[in-house]
């Protein structure tokens, strides 16, 4: 059977080509610019309302309670929408496995950070960084195949 030059599979398979590993690991990076950058608006929104509660008289907890929820918020729609692409309805099992998603990731930065502290020292900002950095290895990967999938993608 003649093998098709681009796609390296048999002619008469699939017309659709086989992506190369550079072109896969460009499309990821491009995509992990915007994913930060929703991290960085998220950021700020949830820090605002931290400080405008904690301005308004609130407890130091209750503010950053309120403060992750808006930030979370912002996080799933703006990931949703200009990361992810995906368009729709929002449905109640995109919200769960985008919770879920957020606390294994939010587990794991904790795990590292802890770790790091324990070799760099509790008050290291490096150990802060690492952590951080795990929370996104995680957090973005796991975004893109079990929470905003493909086929919910425009």
């Amino acid at each position: 059977m003649p093998l098709n030059d681009r796609t390296r599979q048999p002619a008469d398979a699939s017309s659709r080509p086989v992506q190369s590993w550079g072109s896969i690991v460009r499309r990821q990076i491009w995509q992990l610019i915007p994913f930060l950058v929703t991290g960085i608006a998220n950021s700020i929104v949830g820090f605002s309302v931290i400080f405008f509660c904690l301005f308004m008289g609130t407890s130091g907890v209750t503010a950053n309670i309120i403060g992750f929820a808006f930030g979370l918020t912002c996080s799933f729609l703006l990931n949703r929408h200009y990361v992810f692409g995906v368009r729709g309805a929002i449905v109640p099992m995109e919200i769960a496995r985008f919770l879920a998603v957020f606390v294994t990731a939010y587990g794991v930065n904790m795990a590292v950070l802890l770790l790091a502290q324990s070799v760099l020292g509790e008050a290291s900002p490096i150990a802060q960084v690492i952590a951080v950095a795990s929370y996104t290895l995680v957090f973005y990967p796991l975004s893109r195949i079990f929470v905003f999938r493909r086929e919910n993608a425009v």
